[in-house]
């Protein structure tokens, strides 16, 4: 087996074989794998991680069926040669492959060949609810409820099966592109064999282990009751119940069920947790229950959520949350999105259907508005954007702590996959940049193509890929959203400004793709702003308001990004390779000396911007005032050129 090396080849970083592994390590893959029970060649492409004595790859079916991208699980024989092992994963693969649901992923095959044993499931592109707790903190109760009743509604489908999943978690809980929740990891799963059947075996995350199991009382389906309690509380509050800085004192307050609600949490939120996190399991809600309570009867429930949502809280601000159905349907279809809305609310949870719970508020009258309302969302002012913290401190922290532990050009090579993360990629980056702040300001597209401007007189606007939504920030971080079109006159000439960057961009750098249409969820789309942004004769180092550091090199066209909230380094080689680190394990195991000297020139940079220092091409003489310019005054394109 081979270990992985980042170099400094031609001025890129790259991923180059070297150095023999040890086979205690989970197994490594590269060109293609043969299904020979099917004849099905897969791809081995990009690597999305790795737990235990598994690493995951994206495979690609070369036989044209649909989908063409899954996700390979795959565990060397080597580390199965005690029985234990092999009958654990045997029991794993039994009981996933026969489950069948919206809310659960799917097991599409397993084979194997000399060395290895794979595991085909679906791909979950979007990672799991831990990476975007992480990058967010904690997310609002609506976004909960989306989550949750997703979640509850995959339990329940195994709890019919007589399945106890034992190790529900924010990190095996996936999403996949669409924001749909998927449950997954069934390595401790069990079947009851018989009513009032009591497990034994103590397993699970400590954060998320039951009190009965810890007792060893004997457990049951009362143990996800319990997880879906912790995950709850962990959406809504940040942190788990019960956390603590030692194994010993996090199990002492489970089993005295010692937690504390924070006062901001709702009243049907509390009630919820305090009935789940019951200390006594047959106290607790049975999984069919838990949507009849008034945390899913009550409160704006969102159908879909933006993939922006894993980095971004989503605009509830500009929802009406009182606001009828009837306006719902006319909002969505003015943003050219249909309504998945049922036709009557439900409460309850349909079992042998497979779909997801959806549940609407059943409290407010009907009412209607006009279709050919100007505003279907008046547009309003929401909260301050630049209220949380501008993580320039931060960030600096986060690059000295990587720098000073610096061990020299050495890595230990025996360990070095460990330090690559994929889940932690960021979710949106600067792709491409131009520089007209000698008139009006800074031009980007971000990752999904989604165009802004950060002026020069410190406003920002950005505007979807659709172009069919605009997000305006003041100098005050004041925040407006708008459909395209429909902004205020004191908007106008900004807008023509934004629509002249959009359609250089377009033209000098996106592929054609004609009029792109929106998908679900997006119109609670917010994206990142750009915040602040330095530019000197070697890169362009640019802050966006999620937190994300970015720095362009010129000379190679390398860019590095830092996620201060994952605490993840991420490389971007000039031809579009993409790797992200963990920095806990850049210290432990060491990292290149030019990755090094790239993060050194970051932190001179960053306290530059910390102090305010203005970028060389950021012009003293440029107006304050960028929508004074005439809107109708092409950009002169021969003076300026785009920056990938």
């Amino acid at each position: 087996m081979i270990g992985l090396l980042l170099l400094k080849r031609n001025g890129c970083i790259s991923v180059l074989a070297k150095a023999k592994m040890s086979t205690k390590n989970a197994a490594h893959v590269t060109g293609e794998v043969i299904d020979i029970s099917s004849n099905t060649v897969y791809k081995v492409g990009r690597f999305l991680g790795k737990g235990g004595f598994a690493r995951c790859y994206e495979l690609i079916r070369r036989d044209g069926v649909q989908p063409s991208n899954v996700a390979g699980k795959v565990i060397a024989k080597s580390t199965l040669v005690k029985r234990g092992s092999r009958d654990k994963i045997v029991q794993e693969i039994e009981i996933h492959k026969k489950l069948n649901h919206a809310h659960v992923v799917k097991l599409m095959s397993h084979f194997e060949d000399h060395n290895n044993l794979y595991i085909v499931l679906e791909l979950c592109e979007s990672s799991s609810l831990m990476e975007l707790q992480k990058r967010r903190k904690y997310v609002s109760e609506e976004e909960t409820r989306y989550f949750m009743s997703q979640i509850v509604d995959g339990c329940a489908y195994l709890h019919n099966l007589h399945i106890i999943h034992r190790d529900l978690k924010l990190g095996n809980l996936f999403l996949n592109s669409r924001m749909h929740v998927k449950i997954g990891d069934f390595g401790l799963a069990t079947v009851v064999q018989f009513d009032g059947e009591r497990k034994k075996t103590l397993c699970g995350t400590p954060n998320y282990i039951a009190p009965e199991m810890l007792n060893k009382n004997g457990h049951s389906y009362e143990v996800d009751i319990w997880a879906l309690g912790c995950i709850l509380y962990t959406l809504l509050v940040g942190k788990p119940p019960f956390e603590t800085q030692s194994l010993q004192d996090t199990y002492s307050r489970i089993k005295k069920n010692q937690y504390t609600i924070p006062s901001k949490i709702s009243s049907h939120a509390a009630n919820l947790i305090r009935s789940l996190l019951d200390p006594v399991p047959q106290r607790r809600p049975t999984v069919f229950n838990i949507p009849k309570t008034e945390f899913f009867r009550v409160g704006y429930h969102p159908l879909s959520l933006p993939t922006s949502c894993l980095t971004m809280p989503p605009k509830f601000d500009f929802v009406n949350k009182r606001r009828s159905l009837a306006a719902d349907e006319n909002l969505l279809h003015s943003l050219g999105v249909a309504s998945r809305c049922p036709a009557a609310p439900t409460a309850g949870l349909n079992k042998r259907s497979g779909e997801p719970l959806s549940v609407v508020p059943e409290h407010q009258p009907l009412r209607t508005r006009p279709v050919n309302d100007a505003h279907p969302i008046p547009p309003r002012p929401m909260l301050n954007i630049e209220t949380r913290t501008d993580y320039k401190k931060e960030l600096f922290d986060l690059l000295a702590s990587v720098i000073d532990a610096y061990q020299g050009t050495q890595v230990k090579f025996d360990a070095f996959d460990d330090i690559l993360e994929p889940s932690c990629r960021p979710v949106f980056w600067v792709g491409k940049w131009v520089d007209y702040s000698d008139r009006y300001g800074l031009g980007y597209q971000l990752s999904d193509e989604s165009i802004g401007v950060l002026f020069n007189d410190s406003t920002k606007m950005v505007t979807d890929t659709a172009f069919k939504q605009l997000q305006y920030v003041e100098k005050d971080g004041k925040e407006s959203y708008h459909l395209s079109g429909q902004h205020p006159k004191s908007l106008e000439k900004k807008f023509q400004l934004l629509r002249y960057f959009r359609s250089y961009m377009m033209e000098n750098l996106v592929r054609a793709g004609g009029d792109l249409a929106m998908t679900e969820g997006d119109e609670l789309l917010r994206l990142p702003v750009m915040r602040q942004w330095l530019r000197t004769r070697s890169a362009i180092l640019l802050l966006l308001s999620n937190g994300t550091l970015q720095a362009n090199f010129f000379e190679d066209h390398e860019k590095v990004i830092i996620c201060p909230l994952l605490e993840a380094v991420t490389c971007i080689t000039g031809k579009g390779e993409m790797f992200t680190m963990k920095i806990d394990k850049m210290k432990k195991y060491g990292y290149p000396s030019d990755l090094y000297k790239r993060l050194k020139y970051m932190r001179t940079q960053m306290q530059k911007m910390i102090e305010g220092v203005k970028g060389s091409s950021q012009s003293a003489t440029a107006s304050s005032d960028p929508s004074a310019s005439s809107d109708k005054a092409p950009i002169e394109k021969r003076q300026h050129r785009v920056h990938l």
